[in-house]
C-alpha cells in the first residue's frame, strides 16, 4: 500500500487582526461619506442656485476623486487578506503558493527535496506588520519589523529558480531547516535584504555575491539562536557597506 509522505509545516499569510480590518472599514466608511456629501451636495446647488453656482461643480469633481480612491483601497485591501500565500513542507517536497500583492498575481508550483540545491536564511522587511500579529492592548509596535525568511534554490528543467518563504516567527522555521539538512542540503545564511522587486536571475545573482553569505551552523534552534544570528548578519553586512570596519584594529573580540 503506498503510503502518502507525511506533511510537516505549513506556513501561510495571517489576515489582518480583527481590531485593524475593523478599524480600517470604519476609515473607508469615513472616506466614502465624505466622497458622496462632496458629490451630492455641491451638485444640489449648481442646479438648485445655477449661474455662479456651477462653479461648485469643482467641488464635485473631487468627491468623485475621493470615490475613485476610496473604492481601490477598499477592493485593495479585500483582496490582499482573501489571497494568502501558502507553503506546505511534505517530506519529499515542498508546495507553494504565492501571491503577489501589487501585481494581483498568482504563482505556484510543486518543487522535489530531491531538486533543492541550496537554501539560505535571510531577513525580509514587513511594513505595518503589527496589524497581523496578536498584541496586547496599548503594546507600542513599530511602524515595520525585520523578519525572518529563507530562500530555497532548485533545479527547474535546464535551469536554477529560487523563491523565498516568509515566516513570522524563528520557531516556525525550525522544522524546515531540519528536513532540509536532514536531507543533506547545505544551509547558509544571506545578510542583505533580498529587494521584492527582483527577478530569479538578480536574487541568484545577489545570493551568490562573495561575501554576502557564511554556513549556518548553529546547533541550537534558530529561536534561540536568531538573536546572535541577526547581529552577526547586521555586522557581516555593515562590513560590506564599510569596508573599514574589516580592518583589524576595528575586529571585536569574542
Amino acid at each position: 500500500m503506498h503510503v502518502q509522505p507525511k506533511l510537516i509545516h505549513e506556513r501561510h499569510d495571517r489576515k489582518m487582526e480583527p481590531f485593524y480590518w475593523i478599524a480600517t472599514f470604519e476609515g473607508l466608511a469615513i472616506l466614502l461619506l465624505i466622497a458622496l456629501a462632496l458629490i451630492i451636495f455641491p451638485a444640489y446647488w449648481a442646479l438648485l442656485y445655477q449661474g455662479w453656482a456651477f462653479t461648485w461643480l469643482l467641488v464635485s469633481a473631487l468627491g468623485l476623486w475621493l470615490l475613485r480612491i476610496s473604492i481601490k483601497l477598499l477592493i485593495k485591501y479585500v483582496w490582499e487578506n482573501n489571497h494568502l500565500s501558502t507553503y506546505k513542507l511534505y517530506e519529499d517536497r515542498i508546495e507553494w503558493v504565492e501571491f503577489n500583492k501589487k501585481a494581483r498575481s498568482k504563482r505556484e508550483d510543486t518543487t522535489p527535496l530531491g531538486q533543492v540545491t541550496e537554501a539560505y536564511i535571510g531577513r525580509y522587511f514587513a511594513m505595518h506588520h503589527y496589524a497581523y500579529k496578536k498584541s496586547k492592548w496599548r503594546e507600542k509596535q513599530p511602524l515595520y519589523h525585520f523578519l525572518p525568511s529563507l530562500h530555497i534554490v532548485y533545479r527547474r528543467g535546464m535551469g536554477i529558480e529560487t523563491f523565498e518563504i516568509p515566516f513570522y516567527e524563528p520557531k516556525d522555521m525550525e522544522p524546515w531547516l531540519a528536513a532540509l539538512q536532514g536531507a543533506g542540503i547545505p544551509v547558509q545564511v544571506y545578510v542583505a535584504l533580498m529587494g521584492h522587486k527582483m527577478d530569479t536571475e538578480q536574487r541568484l545573482t545577489s545570493l551568490s555575491k562573495p561575501g554576502y553569505t557564511f554556513p549556518y551552523d548553529e546547533e541550537r534552534p534558530l529561536a534561540e539562536a536568531y538573536h546572535q544570528l541577526v547581529i552577526r548578519m547586521d555586522e557581516q553586512a555593515g562590513k560590506l557597506t564599510n569596508p573599514e570596519k574589516s580592518l583589524p584594529s576595528t575586529a571585536v573580540s569574542t
